[in-house]
């Protein structure tokens, strides 16, 4: 509450609005939770002209779905279309009027739905009323022709289709085929009933390769056509995950050389098979990667550069470097390992060079580049500068931001954030980084950060890394021993200082923490933690993150390389990565963990937090070490 109390009192010149207000609408929601709809509908008649009233009627009407609202809410949907909560309050609606077999106020209701039970009951409302799908077909056949299971309410449609004989043989084998790469074996042979006795005969046989690749591939002879193609590369992606040896002498001596794939599916094939190899560690693997073509996949030529890495072969480091593009080439990863190519290989002065060059950008390879040579790190920074005018012009000509500025004040983030991102299309890049000032200011960080990442223009360093949360967070890390801009990097890494940042992980709050996790911390910091939604609360996420982070440092004798990997992935994972390459330069090290992207934001992150307060840190780039590795 106390948030929210010092929001109230946030002024702007642009459409004042009057504190009041703000006060009435909180005064008016609270009513309607108790019920009182006469202070309610009074409260709401006194907010006449304030920019986000009807979100009071939103509120009333999508807990009143009821038979008698039915005018009421079409009324609301009529005077605004183009709100985002018209569509929550639209699909609440047509959900509760599907359970009720309302089918003539669900026609009159329903516009374009991408949620499949309530187009599927459009249909089958309309047939009911209307005996045909006439202008209708297209729609019913693009939910039938799907790799699953569509919901019930979808039945009439396909009936119909089937009936008025729409379904063609060719539409039963691309939903076949659908089926199959969605593994939905039942339903393949569903669709598949009334089709010719030899395509029957040929679907049997990819659902034995299905079950059993090995076998269905040796045994799998026929012509040449894009369907056999299909079935066979089915086949040896399945076929490599159990076995990669197999799978790359299938498909090397025998279905490469009699079938006509393409190259882009030869090398995605090569690929899949390499990596899996990998973890079967089959040494031959190494090589099949490098089997493939000359291309500009990140990905395959990070994979070369890892495995060259981790051997410490140089001249091959250097012969990947030299088969990429010109443009990649100069990319900055790819520079920095050429200069440490150069240093390895005794050539210090052309590498010196080249880091020195290096040592100019304010990231990860930059800093590395700076440590190389002893330079103090860069942290060029170019203020967002607007006028109040140029700001106030911005928002009266796009009153969702009046909106969006209302709801966020009011605590309403996750409303605001639906009318921000409907204002952001509308914007040009100039506006975007006034939206960004705009969102800085008002202490929404996550958003005015976003933007950034999004417009590629991350210089402003006070809108980029913001300090908010800042009494907190160094009370929680001087409590744990840990460095303040430690906190604030991971705070970034994991959620962009959004509060109420979830996501299907699991992983809750500012730091991202897990439930099990938390409950963990809770109890061993005396934090009471009430229910779920306090760990949205910025004091009790960075006191129990904070905590975590000090756990994860004590598991790993306070290597805070391993601990920040340990924060993305969890101990027993990194362990295996520290066992497996261990004895590496830190910095290979870290280009060879799958976490490397995370753990190079970490790390960067680090020295610029650090300059925004004051002081200056190196990236700690601590050693990768074990017993066996010797002195």
């Amino acid at each position: 509450m106390k948030t929210v109390f010092i929001l109230l009192l946030f002024t702007t010149t642009v459409q004042a609005v009057n504190v009041e207000q703000r006060w009435q609408f909180l005064a008016a929601n609270r009513a309607l939770l108790n019920n009182d709809l006469k202070k309610f509908e009074q409260k709401l008649t006194e907010l006449q002209g304030y920019p986000i009233a009807h979100y009071l009627r939103y509120f009333y009407l999508k807990s009143r779905l009821t038979t008698g609202n039915n005018q009421n809410i079409l009324a609301f949907l009529e005077k605004y279309p183009n709100s985002p909560i018209a569509k929550s309050l639209r699909h609440k609606w047509l959900s509760k009027l599907a359970q009720r077999r309302d089918d003539k106020t669900y026609l009159v209701a329903y516009v374009p739905q991408t949620d499949v039970a309530l187009r599927c009951y459009f249909l089958k409302a309309y047939l009911k009323v209307n005996a045909n799908l006439e202008g209708l077909e297209s729609e019913a056949k693009s939910l039938w022709l799907v790799g699953k299971s569509q919901h019930s309410f979808c039945n009439s449609a396909f009936k119909y289709l089937y009936k008025k004989k729409l379904i063609s043989l060719k539409l039963r084998w691309r939903r076949v085929r659908l089926a199959m790469q969605e593994g939905e074996l039942q339903l393949a042979r569903k669709i598949a009933k009334d089709l010719p006795k030899t395509d029957q005969l040929l679907l049997a046989r990819w659902q034995n390769i299905h079950k059993r690749p090995a076998i269905g591939l040796k045994n799998f002879k026929y012509p040449d056509t894009a369907l056999a193609r299909e079935i066979i590369l089915y086949g040896l992606y399945r076929l490599a995950r159990q076995d990669a040896n197999t799978a790359y002498n299938y498909w090397k001596n025998n279905f490469k050389r009699y079938y006509s794939f393409q190259t882009k599916d030869n090398n995605e094939l090569l690929h899949h098979i390499a990596l899996e190899g990998i973890k079967q560690h089959l040494s031959a693997a190494i090589v099949w990667l490098t089997e493939i073509g000359e291309n500009n996949s990140q990905e395959i030529n990070h994979q070369r550069l890892q495995i060259a890495l981790y051997k410490q072969d140089w001249h091959m480091v250097k012969k990947i470097i030299r088969s990429l593009s010109p443009n990649l080439q100069q990319q900055i990863q790819w520079q920095y390992w050429l200069a440490r190519t150069l240093e390895e290989t005794g050539r210090n002065n052309k590498a010196e060079v080249i880091f020195e060059k290096l040592s100019k950008f304010r990231n990860y390879y930059g800093f590395l580049a700076a440590d190389r040579i002893g330079k103090p790190y860069n942290f060029q920074s170019q203020q967002l500068k607007f006028t109040s005018e140029v700001e106030e012009q911005l928002i009266v000509e796009n009153p969702g931001l009046i909106r969006t500025r209302e709801l966020y004040f009011l605590g309403q983030t996750a409303l605001a954030r639906d009318e921000w991102q409907a204002v952001l299309p509308n914007l040009n890049q100039t506006e975007l980084k006034i939206a960004a000032v705009l969102a800085n200011k008002w202490g929404w960080y996550d958003r005015s950060i976003i933007i950034l990442n999004t417009i590629k223009h991350s210089n402003d360093l006070n809108i980029a890394f913001p300090i908010p949360f800042y009494d907190v967070i160094i009370s929680q890390s001087n409590i744990q021993s840990i460095e303040h801009s430690i906190i604030y990097a991971i705070i970034l890494a994991e959620s962009k200082f959004q509060t109420d940042a979830h996501f299907t992980d699991g992983r809750l709050g500012l730091m991202q923490l897990k439930l099990k996790d938390a409950k963990d911390m809770a109890i061993k910091q005396n934090i009471n933690l009430h229910n779920i939604e306090d760990l949205f609360l910025p004091d009790i996420n960075i006191a129990l993150g904070t905590a975590y982070f000090r756990k994860l440092l004590n598991e790993f004798d306070n290597n805070q390389l391993l601990a920040f990997a340990a924060y993305d992935v969890g101990i027993n994972t990194v362990k295996y990565w520290l066992k497996k390459y261990a004895c590496l330069p830190t910095d290979i090290w870290i280009e060879l963990i799958p976490s490397h992207n995370y753990v190079k934001n970490i790390l960067s992150y680090i020295p610029i937090f650090s300059h925004q307060m004051g002081k200056q840190q190196q990236m700690p780039l601590d050693n990768i070490q074990i017993d066996e590795c010797g002195g």
